[in-house]
């Protein structure tokens, strides 16, 4: 898991052109002991918890100003990627597992970066973040081993990234519903119109979404990009 996680880690940083010291692989478990022990209770510290439909956690406290977090991987998650490595091959026995573990690492990266004591970032802009990262980071692993990606290989990560289900949302009425379900909804076009635009357009503006606020994210994806193409 270490090596699968440091594989994730390295694709994240290469697509963002950013560069985090601590490694991932460090903060990763798949013992609920280990979580028991992180959220002890004290009234001096805040928790946070971003839950990821029971595959993976990652948990945050916050101590005089400094930010904490461990990410859970679920046992059979690990065991999975492990015996089914993604990097040689994204399919349906892996695809699900692989999309929870680089989610969770997202968050992980993310909320490092993004750290600031008195602005805690939402969740909505921590879940399209994510589902922006999942789909470039799967397009770049699946590239390990294929020379093209060609129109299967779209379809069958934009099925298991977007599934069809999320689009019963009005893109226009973000009412009370799970984040997630929102930010898969928002970025999906997004990501299809940039996989059609050259390496160093897909670069650009995957580094420059990264660097938004989440209103500024929301504003960039909710774009009719194909009628106003300015990335």
């Amino acid at each position: 898991m270490l090596d699968l996680a440091k594989k994730v880690q390295k694709k994240i940083e290469l697509l963002y052109d950013i560069k985090l010291v601590k490694s991932a692989g460090d903060f990763i478990t798949d013992k609920t002991k280990h979580v028991e022990d992180f959220i002890k209770k004290d009234k001096k510290i805040k928790y946070i918890i971003h839950e990821n439909n029971k595959n993976g956690f990652i948990y945050c406290k916050i101590f005089k100003d400094k930010l904490e977090n461990l990410i859970y991987i679920n046992p059979e998650v690990i065991k999975n990627l492990n015996e089914n490595n993604p990097f040689n091959s994204l399919n349906k026995k892996n695809i699900s597992d692989f999309l929870a573990l680089v989610e969770e690492i997202d968050h992980w990266e993310y909320l490092n970066i993004k750290f600031r004591p008195k602005n805690m970032l939402n969740n909505l802009e921590l879940e399209l973040q994510a589902a922006v990262t999942k789909y470039w980071v799967a397009i770049r692993s699946m590239l390990d081993y294929k020379d093209n990606i060609d129109k299967s290989d779209i379809n069958f990560l934009m099925i298991n990234i977007f599934p069809e289900d999320y689009f019963k949302l009005d893109k226009n009425t973000m009412i009370k519903r799970k984040e997630y379900l929102i930010a898969n909804h928002l970025v999906r076009d997004y990501c299809n119109y940039l996989t059609r635009k050259s390496t160093d357009t897909i670069l650009f503006s995957l580094r420059k979404f990264y660097r938004m606020d989440g209103k500024e994210k929301v504003d960039y994806v909710m774009k009719d990009f194909e009628n106003n193409p300015t990335l």
